[in-house]
């Protein structure tokens, strides 16, 4: 929100309304170059954009309501703001760069219906419907619906009759229809579960981020939440406060192990030393669709401060910090 909204508004619209666009964007430019600056880059955006599309299949989250602000059934916009048809359009034509057609087709479509609602935001302010249906056609020939595809991609030559890749879409698209008709019908093959998808572990898994499976009453009752010295001398005029969230396996949350000053201390040291998350041991480790964040570590031999923390770690737990790795920040 602060690079697209907050920019737009408290410093974009008043530095073009007095001030030369080619000398301001020269200017900027040089600035930028002097102080080496490194923005994020189309892996970023990408990898942002994976992170996106897997929370929303994970928690089954709805495209529109997502758009609107609301991530939980049950809330209204908490987020206080909602996306614009080019914020929509950016998410769906990422999404089908990296082949994600059929989320990327939602966030297109929800981009359609915006694009005469909320004024348009700052990323792709000129967007358009023919801009849209550029992305949209394609994304639904990906999906194999080649007479949706086929729909869409006239409406771009409706509006622009000369557009030169929707009339070289036409010759493809229409080709195939043409064999298509010429075919017995055939069985329909629904797409295929990987391995992963077919374990029983990875649909509970989905089921309970989605809020089907959830603790009965009688499950409940038997939590408890309490005050815990851990055996600790120390912690005796300040205990832990333990939450039970299950039994079978059993979970349970501390609460404020960290303080608010050791919170921000810790993102402070962080900056400037994120880079992108990888899997694998150190020495062959790779990047991954699978994991898109971006981390970094914090040794606690060049961090002498850290030491209470590991400290707080071991009496909380009961378990040893010695082989323990570094502090991963995500």
């Amino acid at each position: 929100r602060r690079l697209v909204h907050d920019w737009k508004f408290n410093v974009f619209d008043p530095v073009f309304d007095t001030s030369n666009f080619e000398a301001y964007k020269t200017s900027l430019g040089d600035s930028l170059d002097k102080i080496k600056f490194k923005g994020p880059n189309q892996e970023d955006l990408h990898g942002a954009t994976r992170g996106l599309l897997r929370l929303q299949n994970i928690y089954n989250l709805p495209t529109n309501r997502l758009a609107n602000g609301v991530l939980l059934p049950e809330e209204k916009n908490q987020l206080g703001t909602s996306l614009s048809a080019s914020d929509c359009f950016e998410l769906g034509k990422n999404l089908c760069e990296i082949k994600e057609y059929s989320y990327g087709s939602e966030w297109l479509l929800e981009a359609r219906k915006r694009l005469h609602g909320k004024p348009l935001g700052f990323i792709s302010p000129n967007v358009s419907d023919v801009q849209i249906l550029e992305h949209l056609s394609p994304a639904f020939y990906g999906l194999g619906n080649l007479k949706l595809a086929h729909k869409l991609n006239n409406e771009i030559l409706d509006k622009e009759s000369g557009h030169e890749e929707a009339l070289k879409n036409k010759i493809v698209y229409e080709g195939q229809l043409a064999k298509e008709r010429s075919l017995a019908p055939r069985k329909v093959n629904l797409p295929l579960l990987t391995e992963r998808e077919k374990k029983e572990s990875f649909q509970l898994y989905k089921r309970v981020c989605q809020g089907e499976l959830r603790q009965s009453p009688r499950e409940q009752r038997n939590l408890k939440c309490w005050l815990s010295h851990q055996g600790v001398p120390f912690y005796r005029l300040s205990p832990f406060k333990v939450e039970q969230l299950n039994l079978e396996p059993y979970v349970a949350y501390v609460h404020e192990v960290l303080r608010d000053s050791e919170i921000e201390l810790i993102m402070e040291k962080g900056k400037g030393h994120m880079e992108r998350s990888k899997v694998g041991q150190s020495v062959n480790s790779t990047t991954s669709e699978i994991r898109t964040s971006q981390n970094t570590w914090l040794w606690y031999d060049a961090n002498p401060w850290l030491s209470k923390i590991k400290q707080r770690l071991e009496d909380v737990t009961g378990l040893s910090t010695e082989t323990a790795e570094p502090l991963q920040l995500v």
